[in-house]
C-alpha cells in the first residue's frame, strides 16, 4: 500500500511476514523495506594452410610446496605456525590441528573448518583450510580453553579453488579412513592425533610421511600425503608406531631410520583419532594446433595426419584466477568467473511478463511498477588498525536451503563503531581488503562495548577467490541473502560511480507479488541462487532470474550520468533476483558505506534515477522500467 506522509513522496510498507513455522521464519527471510521512499560467428582466415585448432581438458597434479611448519605446547589458547617457505597467492594452506576434547577449536579469520572429531576419551582432531593470498597472515587458531595443542600446516599447490576439498572422513584409532576420489591428480592428507607422545608414527603403507610433532606431555599429531592418480575409494591403510630392533618404542626424530621395522601398534584404539582429507586438483586443458593437415580415417579406425605440422601447447589453468594486484577489487569483487562479473552470452532468449511493469493497486493509484535503489546497507572493510571483535556464530543444519554452517567463534578486525543495518534484517558485513575474506551475520546483536557480534544466520567467504552465490553441492551458502548470495555482490559502489561505469551484474529484490512462490519450505529457485523465498510469494519471477535489457535495444534519450550506468549495466550484465523486498517496489542495492545517502527521501545521487516525484513524473527508472525483461524463460 502507498500512503502520502506529507513530503510530496509516496513510501512503501512492509508488511508482516506470516508465520510458516520456526523452521521457515529461521531460514526464510524477507529482506524488508522500511521508511524507504518506494522504489520505483565469425571466422578469419589467416594465410592459405587450413588450421585445426583442438582442445582437451584433463586435471592438474596436487603437490606439496615447500616444508611444513609445526607449532606444539603443553598449554595454549593461539597455536600458530609460520607460513610454509614457498607458499605463495593461490596455494591452498592445510592446518592440523590435535588438543583435548574439553576444548574447542576455532580456525582463524578467513580458515574453513574441514573436519573436527572427538574420540570420545582423549582427543579432538581439527582440519582448517584456506587459499593464500599474500601478504599472508600466519596459520592460527583459538583453543577454549587453553591447552595442550599441536599443530602442523602445510601448503599445495594446483588445487582447485573453487571446490577445494573432494572428500572427507573420519575414524576412531590408527586405522586411517577410506575416502572417495573423484578427480585423478588429487591429494590425499591424512592426520593421526593422539593424545600420547613421543611416539614415532609411521605412515600408513601407501602414504608418505610429512611431519611429526608432540607437545612432551599428552599431545602429538601426525601426517602424511598419497598422490593419488585414479578415481574411486582410496584407503591407505594403518597408522602405526615404529620400533627398534629391540622392541622399543623410538624417538620422533628417529623415524626416518626405522621405516624397516615398522608394526601396528597393539593398543590400535587407545586415545586416538585418524582423519583424512581428499584435495581436489584444478581443469587444465591441452590446445593442439594442426597446420595444413589432412586428416584420414580408414575403416579399421586407423587415423593418420599428412603434410602438416601439428604443435601443443602446454597445460593451462581455467579455473578461477586471482589477481595478482592489491586484494579485492572494489569495482567488481569476486572471481572472474562469478555470474555477477560475467557478460550475458550473445544469443540469450528475453521475455516480458507484466509484473515487470505494473502492480495490483486498489483503484485510482498509480500501478506503474516503479524501481528504486535501497541504501542503507554497507559493506565494512576492515583495517589492520582496527580493534578485535569476537564473532560467536551458531551452528545450523538448513540442508533444504543449502545452507549448513558449524558453530564457529572467529576473531575479526573491524571498526569501533560496528552496527547493523538496516534496523530490521540487522545485517553486518565485514570483510578484510587484503585477503579477501569476509563474513556476513543477518539478524545480528552487535555489543560495541564487548566487541562482541552473534546472529541466527550468518556465512564466509572470499571476495577475490569466491563467486559471491550458494554451492548446491556442499550446501555451502556464500551470504545471507534468501537466494544464498552474498550482499556483497550486486551492490552499485563508490568505485563504480567515480569510474562512471558499473561493470558487474546488479542484485536485485523483487516484491512478493513478482516473485514465484510454491514448492515449500524453500521455493522455487534457479541458478545461481541455491534456495527461494518460500511458497507464499503470488508472482512469477523465480528466485535467482536474470532480469536485464535486451542486446540492441536503444538507449533512452535524457538519461542522467547515473542513468546511463545502470542501463549499460543492465543490457550487459543483467540483475540478480536474489531476495524479496516489502512494499510494491523493486530495489538495487548501493552500498551506503562508499556512496553514503545524502536524504533517506531524495537519495541523494540516486536522485536523477528513481526520485519521478522531482522530475516531472519521469526519473530515468520510468524510462528504462519498460525495457526490462527476464532472460531464458517466459514467467
Amino acid at each position: 500500500m502507498l500512503e502520502d506522509e506529507g513530503s510530496g513522496a509516496p513510501r512503501g510498507s512492509a508488511a508482516p511476514e506470516p508465520s510458516k513455522g520456526a523452521q521457515v521464519d529461521k531460514f526464510r527471510r524477507r529482506q524488508r523495506v522500511k521508511r524507504f521512499a518506494p522504489i520505483v560467428v565469425a571466422v578469419l582466415l589467416l594465410g592459405i594452410l587450413p588450421r585445426l585448432v583442438t582442445a582437451s581438458s584433463s586435471w592438474a597434479h596436487v603437490g606439496q610446496v615447500g616444508q611444513p611448519t609445526t607449532f606444539t605446547a603443553a598449554t595454549s589458547s593461539s597455536p600458530k605456525t609460520t607460513l610454509p617457505t614457498g607458499a605463495v597467492t593461490g596455494d591452498v594452506l592445510v592446518s592440523m590441528i590435535e588438543t583435548p576434547p574439553t576444548s574447542t577449536v576455532t580456525c582463524g579469520w578467513g580458515w574453513t573448518k574441514r573436519v573436527d572429531a572427538v574420540d570420545g576419551v582423549a582427543t579432538r582432531v581439527v582440519a582448517c583450510t584456506t587459499t593464500v593470498h599474500l601478504p599472508q597472515a600466519q596459520p592460527a587458531a583459538v583453543i577454549t580453553p587453553a591447552s595442550a595443542v599441536s599443530m602442523v600446516t602445510t601448503a599445495y599447490r594446483n588445487v582447485d579453488l573453487a571446490a577445494p576439498i573432494g572428500a572427507s572422513a573420519t575414524n576412531l584409532g590408527y586405522r586411517s579412513p577410506s575416502v572417495t576420489v573423484s578427480r585423478a591428480g588429487s591429494m590425499a592428507v591424512f592426520a593421526h592425533a593422539s593424545a600420547q607422545w613421543q611416539l614415532a608414527y609411521g605412515a600408513p603403507r601407501s602414504a608418505k610421511l610429512v611431519a611429526a610433532v608432540d607437545d612432551a606431555a599428552g599431545s602429538q599429531i601426525a601426517t602424511a600425503e598419497q598422490a593419488v592418480n585414479t578415481t574411486g575409494a582410496a584407503w591407505p591403510g594403518w597408522w602405526h608406531t615404529l620400533t627398534t630392533a629391540a622392541g622399543t618404542t623410538t624417538a620422533g626424530k628417529a623415524v626416518a631410520t626405522v621405516q624397516g621395522v615398522a608394526r601396528i601398534d597393539a593398543t590400535a584404539h587407545y586415545r586416538s583419532v585418524s582423519t583424512a582429507l581428499v584435495l581436489q586438483p584444478e581443469a587444465v586443458s591441452t590446445t593442439t594446433t594442426t597446420t595444413g593437415a589432412t586428416t584420414t580415417t580408414t575403416g579399421g579406425g586407423t587415423t593418420t595426419t599428412t603434410g602438416g605440422t601439428t604443435s601443443t601447447t602446454g597445460a593451462t589453468t581455467t579455473t578461477t584466477t586471482i589477481p595478482a594486484g592489491p586484494g579485492v577489487n572494489k569495482a567488481h569483487p569476486f572471481s572472474a568467473s562469478s555470474p555477477f562479473n560475467t557478460l550475458t552470452p550473445g544469443g540469450t532468449s528475453w521475455f516480458d511478463t507484466a509484473g515487470l511493469h505494473t502492480w495490483p493497486a486498489p483503484a485510482g493509484q498509480d500501478n506503474f511498477r516503479h524501481w528504486w535503489v535501497g541504501t542503507q546497507l554497507g559493506i565494512t572493510f576492515s583495517k589492520p588498525s582496527d580493534p578485535s571483535w569476537t564473532f560467536t556464530l551458531p551452528g545450523y543444519d538448513a540442508s533444504p536451503w543449502h545452507r549448513v554452517e558449524v558453530a564457529t567463534t572467529m576473531q575479526v578486525h573491524a571498526p569501533a563503531n560496528l552496527t547493523a543495518q538496516p534496523s530490521d534484517d540487522l545485517i553486518v558485513i565485514v570483510a578484510d581488503p587484503v585477503t579477501g575474506n569476509y563474513v556476513e551475520v543477518w539478524s545480528a546483536t552487535v555489543n560495541q562495548s564487548a566487541r562482541t557480534v552473534t546472529g541466527q544466520v550468518w556465512a564466509t567467504g572470499n571476495m577475490i577467490t569466491g563467486a559471491g552465490v550458494g554451492n548446491l553441492a556442499t550446501n555451502v551458502s556464500a551470504g545471507v541473502r534468501a537466494s544464498n548470495f552474498s550482499w556483497a555482490a550486486g551492490m552499485i559502489t563508490g568505485t563504480d560511480r567515480s569510474s562512471g561505469q558499473i561493470n558487474h551484474a546488479l542484485a536485485v529484490a523483487l516484491p512478493d507479488n513478482m516473485v514465484l512462490g510454491g514448492s515449500a519450505p524453500v521455493g522455487p529457485y534457479i541458478a545461481p541462487a541455491s534456495a527461494g523465498n518460500g511458497a507464499w510469494p503470488t508472482g512469477k519471477i523465480k528466485m535467482g532470474s536474470k532480469i536485464g535489457i535486451p542486446a540492441g535495444v536503444a538507449k533512452p534519450a535524457g538519461l542522467s550520468p547515473i542513468g546511463v550506468m545502470v542501463f549499460d549495466s543492465l543490457q550487459k550484465y543483467g540483475a540478480y533476483v536474489g531476495d524479496v523486498v516489502g512494499g510494491q517496489w523493486p530495489l538495487f542495492f548501493s552500498d551506503a558505506n562508499s556512496i553514503p545517502p545524502t536524504s533517506a527521501i531524495d537519495y541523494g545521487p540516486f536522485d536523477p534515477l528513481v526520485g519521478y516525484w522531482d522530475h516531472n513524473g519521469s526519473a530515468d527508472m520510468e524510462k528504462i522500467g519498460p525495457l526490462l525483461r527476464v532472460a531464458n524463460y517466459q514467467p
